[in-house]
């Protein structure tokens, strides 16, 4: 099946959607973003047209991604006139029956991923998690949902938010904790650089095994003198004491079950 996609949306998810569908043959007529310079980006990289106006959103695609922040979607929704058109949201925390106001063809294509504008990422194997109001819709979804992966699975609503919460402490806190790592390392006078082996050893161990067979450090062994030595020496960091001393107890307490 062929698709005609008008992308509601400019951001890094929607960059990287509309670049894979297009590359799968997909048409997208359209790209709409709240600021001009983002919309005529995307657009022209998809040869289509741009719009800052939800009342101008062409009305004759066959699907409407919506890769919109959580906070403005229904904004746009309950402005852009959109009634009974094919509606996919792209979100881990929505719930499907957001949609079901706006138009009885609905559903979800969440890409389990972290995207940036900058940096390219293969899409073909990222886990996909589609829902959708109905068998017939569900069936154009997959289809959609396959020119941006090969695995494609079925999930809930309940079942989604879950996976995007998980997605949350493995990518978005294990950054922070980075930014975080980075601050301490200049303090010594070196770069965030050194801890790249580290870094990288500790991702690749755990493709074999189990995050909590893989967890090593002084909390998993409760070395009190560690731990006081490392907290004594955080005193000057504000409060990245607090932050120490509250995840070694629950590594601790985590390690014990």
């Amino acid at each position: 099946m062929s698709f005609s996609v008008v992308m509601i949306g400019a951001g890094n998810v929607a960059t990287h959607i509309a670049k894979r569908l297009k590359n799968q043959g997909v048409r997208i007529t359209q790209v709409y973003s709240r600021t001009e310079e983002t919309a005529m980006t995307l657009a022209d990289s998809m040869l289509s047209e741009w719009t800052t106006d939800p009342r101008a959103i062409d009305q004759q695609a066959d699907v409407y991604f919506l890769a919109l922040k959580d906070s403005v979607l229904v904004d746009f929704l309950d402005i852009s006139g959109l009634k009974d058109k094919l509606l996919v949201h792209c979100s881990g925390s929505l719930d499907i029956s957001l949609l079901a106001r706006y138009s009885s063809r609905f559903g979800v294509v969440y890409p389990l991923q972290t995207f940036s504008k900058s940096r390219e990422v293969e899409t073909g194997e990222i886990p996909v998690f589609i829902e959708a109001s109905d068998s017939e819709t569900e069936r154009e979804i997959f289809q959609l949902a396959q020119k941006i992966s090969n695995q494609i699975n079925r999930a809930t609503s309940r079942q989604r938010m879950r996976l995007h919460i998980a997605a949350v402490f493995a990518c978005n806190f294990v950054n922070h904790m980075y930014a975080l790592a980075d601050q301490i390392v200049v303090s010594t006078g070196f770069g965030f650089e050194i801890l790249q082996p580290l870094i990288q050893e500790t991702s690749e161990k755990i493709r074999y095994l189990h995050p909590k067979d893989a967890q090593t450090g002084p909390a998993v062994r409760n070395d009190r003198n560690i731990i006081e030595s490392h907290l004594d020496c955080l005193r000057q960091d504000g409060d990245l004491s607090k932050v120490y001393e509250l995840l070694s107890q629950h590594i601790f307490t985590f390690q014990q079950k």
